[in-house]
């Protein structure tokens, strides 16, 4: 696969997902109302980290493969390869190196 206009393919770091069952206990003991995406896990909220895996040939910004890199939660679309998940994005959307 390679990556086009000004994308890069980004495998994400496990830092970025809520593990499941995180705080559901103490919240039902309180007795709050809990909605399944929250119980199962998911995305957490803020900055996201991880490795770029694949960069197109026509960024500028002098990223690479292998550099860890943080951006935006929303700024990603989920790609799943040989039961591997990743996220491509645009390379403007990174905020750090």
């Amino acid at each position: 696969m390679r990556v086009l206009n000004k994308r890069v393919l980004i495998e994400p770091d496990e830092q970025n997902y809520q593990h499941k069952n995180q705080d559901v206990n103490k919240a039902l003991k309180e007795g709050k109302l809990i909605l399944p995406e929250i119980a199962e896990g998911g995305l957490k909220k803020g900055a996201f980290s991880g490795k770029i895996v694949e960069v197109a040939k026509d960024c500028g910004s002098g990223v690479k493969s292998g550099d860890k890199v943080f951006f935006a939660q929303f700024a990603f679309t989920k790609i799943v390869l040989k039961d591997r998940e990743y996220w491509l994005m645009d390379e403007r959307d990174l905020y750090a190196v």
